[in-house]
């Protein structure tokens, strides 16, 4: 019934009253964006959104059997529905019909199941969704579909590579996706296991500027713990090093090009960067470079020469003695 109703919006809208149901939070939110994502470009339709007690039940059916003098169709999203004592108040919505409306009662904990009677009313009117946590056997399917959505053509390996990392959790594995699709962007070719493995270090640029961040902060705990979550386990510390030196050339080269009142200098920052490392610049960094462009010079170039000597030394050294090696140098920046 979830995919029934989202392909019904893809080729026209569907008025209805529709309960939304399920104990994964994550998922439910994720269901209702793909919801909202595919009505918003409707003409002439208005999105509200409204939740429990701060709009009381009997408050939203008369919104809903309402005509809305702005526009001639409304999708309203109604969220908190498990907390509603009383379910029984749901029952008019199914007795009053608004071909210009879509309703959507969302709960968000699982609770409703409880009510086999108002389940009953709704599964009898085609109208109620079970949004389930995909068992162990569903699961490459569930990613496969989720990376669809996204315009992310996964392999099977791939696929069994997402699951080995971030186990049978929809709430690991969706995050995942999403950041893939921001350095894919529009991905049109397969992507392979080894493919995928090699953009975790491409993942380390987004994550650069949270590092940074602590840095400049001078909240060194932030940044190790940053450190060890984001680096230590997902690549080597070469790999986050030369990333690191990568970004900081484009920091400098930026700040360069404000001193010298060059005219749209990000541009000329995404020509540096297709030139030198034939790649343009991503979502976070274009967000970030006008931040770090007010950093002091001196303190960046002492950054560079600690990272450039890290990168010396990191490979000819243990991966013990480099991760203590980087932990005291870095503490030394922040001291």
């Amino acid at each position: 019934m979830s995919f029934k109703l989202l392909k019904q919006l893809e080729n026209k809208f569907t008025g209805g009253v529709y309960l939304i149901s399920g104990d994964d939070g994550l998922l439910i939110k994720n269901y209702t964006f793909d919801i909202e994502k595919r009505v918003k470009n409707i003409n002439n339709l208005s999105i509200l959104k409204y939740s429990y007690p701060d709009l009381a039940i009997e408050k939203l059916f008369e919104i809903y059997s309402t005509c809305d003098m702005f526009a001639s169709l409304r999708c309203i999203f109604y969220r908190g529905i498990e907390d509603i004592e009383d379910k029984k108040l749901l029952s008019p919505f199914l007795k009053s019909t608004n071909p210009d409306c879509l309703l959507l009662l969302i709960d968000s904990k699982g609770s409703i199941k409880e009510m086999k009677q108002i389940i009953t009313m709704f599964q009898q009117n085609n109208s109620f969704i079970e949004i389930k946590t995909p068992d162990k056997y569903d699961f490459i399917e569930f990613i496969r579909e989720e990376g669809d959505k996204l315009g992310l053509k996964l392999s099977n390996d791939a696929i069994r590579y997402f699951i080995e990392e971030y186990g049978y959790s929809p709430s690991r594995i969706l995050p995942e996706l999403l950041k893939l699709k921001t350095f894919l962007g529009e991905n049109k070719s397969i992507i392979t296991l080894n493919e995928l493995k090699n953009l975790r270090v491409s993942y380390i640029q987004d994550d650069f500027f949270g590092l940074l961040d602590s840095i400049f902060d001078r909240n060194l705990a932030k940044f190790l713990k940053e450190f060890k979550n984001y680096v230590i386990k997902d690549i080597s510390l070469l790999g986050f090093i030369s990333v690191c030196i990568k970004n900081l050339r484009i920091i400098k080269y930026y700040k360069y090009l404000l001193d010298e009142n060059i005219k749209n200098p990000l541009c000329k920052v995404e020509d540096f960067c297709k030139a030198l490392f034939s790649k343009p610049l991503n979502y976070h960094q274009k967000n970030n470079l006008p931040k770090y462009s007010r950093l002091d010079d001196s303190f960046l170039n002492k950054l560079e020469e600690t990272l450039a000597y890290l990168e010396k030394s990191l490979k000819t050294s243990s991966e013990k003695i480099r991760a203590t090696e980087t932990e005291l140098l870095i503490s030394k920046l922040l001291s």
